[in-house]
C-alpha cells in the first residue's frame, strides 16, 4: 500500500472507530461529540505532523512522541482522570463517580489512538515503553474502568486489547513488571478472541 494511501486509511480507521463510540456512551448526543472530537483532533493533528517530518524518522519519530504524549494532558478532565486513578491504586475505590465518565472517555479514545499507531507501524514499542506504558496500564488494567467501558463494551475497544496484548507481552519477554498485573485485563473473558477482532494491521502478532 502507497505511503499516502496508507495514511489516509489510518485517519479513516481512527474517525470512524471514535464516531462509532461516541453513540454509544450513556450521556447527551452534544456531550458525546464534545468527547469524542477533541481527542480526534489532536490524533489526526498529530498524525499530520509525523507524516510532514517522516523523512527524518528517527528524529521526528521522537518529536512525534512527545507531542502525542502532550495531548493526553491537552485533553479535558485527562489530568484529573489520571490523579483519580493514582489515588485508586492506591486503595481508595470510591473515589469515581458519574462524572467522570466523559473524562474517562476521552482516555480510552487516547488509546484507541495509540493502538492504531503501534498496529500501523508508525510507533515502535521499545520506542514509547518507557513514556507510556505506565499511563496505558494505569488505565486499561483499572478495574473500575475495565467494569464501566472496557469489558462490557469490548466491542467498541477492539484496538486497547490489541495494544493490550502486544504490550503485555512485549513487557514479559523484556522481563518488565507490568503495572496493576492483579486486576490486568487478560483475565476478561473472550480476552484474546477480542484482541484479534482490534489488530487491524499485523495479524502475525496473534
Amino acid at each position: 500500500m502507497k505511503k499516502s494511501a496508507k495514511v489516509i486509511f489510518l485517519i479513516i480507521v481512527i474517525m470512524t472507530t471514535l464516531l462509532i463510540m461516541s453513540f454509544y456512551v450513556n450521556q447527551g448526543i452534544i456531550n458525546k461529540m464534545v468527547a469524542v472530537i477533541t481527542p480526534m483532533t489532536a490524533i489526526i493533528g498529530a498524525i499530520a505532523i509525523f507524516v510532514q517530518f517522516k523523512k527524518d524518522k528517527d528524529i521526528n519519530q521522537a518529536n512525534f512522541i512527545v507531542n502525542y504524549g502532550k495531548y493526553f494532558h491537552e485533553l479535558k478532565d485527562a489530568d484529573e482522570i489520571h490523579s483519580k486513578l493514582e489515588i485508586y491504586q492506591k486503595g481508595e475505590k470510591n473515589i469515581f463517580t458519574e462524572n467522570d465518565n466523559i473524562g474517562i472517555i476521552r482516555c480510552l479514545v487516547w488509546c484507541e489512538g495509540l493502538s492504531v499507531l503501534v498496529q500501523d507501524g508508525t510507533l515502535e514499542l521499545s520506542k514509547i515503553d518507557n513514556l507510556f506504558s505506565y499511563i496505558f496500564f494505569l488505565i486499561v488494567n483499572n478495574e473500575y474502568i475495565q467494569k464501566l467501558e472496557i469489558i462490557p463494551n469490548a466491542e467498541y475497544y477492539k484496538g486497547i486489547y490489541a495494544l493490550h496484548k502486544l504490550w503485555r507481552d512485549y513487557k514479559k519477554n523484556t522481563n518488565q513488571p507490568i503495572l496493576n498485573e492483579s486486576t490486568d485485563l487478560s483475565k476478561a473473558i473472550n480476552y484474546n478472541e477480542i484482541c484479534k477482532k482490534g489488530d487491524l494491521f499485523d495479524r502475525k502478532h496473534f
